[in-house]
């Protein structure tokens, strides 16, 4: 159980907001297996490269190359100014010509393969969901009374994402799910944190943000005034949260506001870290 102090602290917070990708789900296998085996029904693999588990890899790490330099050149997915298509096209098309296609294979299969790649990643099928979390959201809402809300560096796909993942019952507001490609700023960025807390009418001091990046996560918020949580899903599964990324236990109680991150290793423990903030409910410590 948490001391006294971090109990009464916590009782202050009303919304959490989750980062997306990492935190709550991920693409299943990575980016570059679905690339490589849906665009297989566009071109054929090159020559160069005989094995798919191989290419696969290799596309992810070119991928990663072209999302970074257009990111760049034009953070947020472009927004206003190209649409999240359009950028996401030129990332593709970038990606592809670097694994070994030729200008005129691109030229001829590109549009119907990008059409399709683009889709694929609004609708379920490519993305899993971390196992605890349904369970977790549903504590947290339906048992324990917070709201909920997502602020994520991610274009307007998400919120079908979120709906075709059945995620989206536990995040019935749309003006609470804050998305990089929508609003014009990524994480880190200051604006981005007070977009939600404008749409939430809420004080920083009563938010909490859980993500999975220091900078962008825990970083951010916490220069707005918001409480925060690391979700390191790499790290020793623990009973308790752990302050300054220790895999050893601590005595002392985890402070959501501290310059420090608190680290935990799945959602379950932010579960277990947070009173039930129902109305005329007996909070025990």
């Amino acid at each position: 159980s948490f001391v006294i102090t971090a109990a009464i602290m916590q009782r202050a917070i009303r919304l959490i907001s989750f980062d997306a990708t990492g935190t709550l789900f991920r693409v299943k296998g990575g980016v570059g297996a679905v690339y490589s085996r849906l665009s297989s029904q566009f071109l054929p693999r090159p020559t160069r490269w005989k094995d798919e588990k191989e290419f696969g890899d290799e596309i992810q790490k070119r991928f990663l190359v072209a999302w970074k330099e257009m990111n760049k050149q034009h953070p947020a997915y472009g927004h206003p100014h190209i649409s999240s298509y359009s950028w996401w096209g030129r990332v593709v098309k970038h990606t592809f010509a670097d694994v070994g296609y030729n200008k005129d294979q691109l030229e001829s299969a590109f549009p119907r393969m990008y059409d399709s790649l683009y889709h694929a990643f609004e609708t379920g099928d490519h993305w899993e969901v971390f196992p605890e979390v349904r369970q977790v959201l549903t504590e947290l809402t339906k048992e324990k009374g917070y709201k909920l809300g997502i602020i994520s560096n991610f274009d307007s796909r998400l919120h079908k994402v979120i709906s075709s993942l059945s995620l989206d019952q536990f995040f019935p507001r749309h003006d609470l799910v804050i998305l990089s490609g929508e609003v014009g700023h990524e994480k880190p960025d200051s604006a981005i944190y007070g977009a939600l807390l404008q749409a939430a009418d809420l004080p920083a001091s009563a938010c909490l943000h859980v993500g999975d990046d220091i900078t962008k996560d825990h970083k951010g918020a916490r220069a707005v005034g918001m409480n925060t949580i690391i979700v390191d899903r790499n790290q020793p599964v623990s009973s308790e949260p752990l302050p300054n990324n220790t895999r050893e236990s601590s005595s002392s109680s985890p402070s959501l506001s501290s310059s420090d991150p608190v680290v935990i290793s799945n959602l379950t423990t932010l579960q277990n870290m947070l009173p039930n903030i129902r109305p005329n409910h007996d909070i025990r410590i």
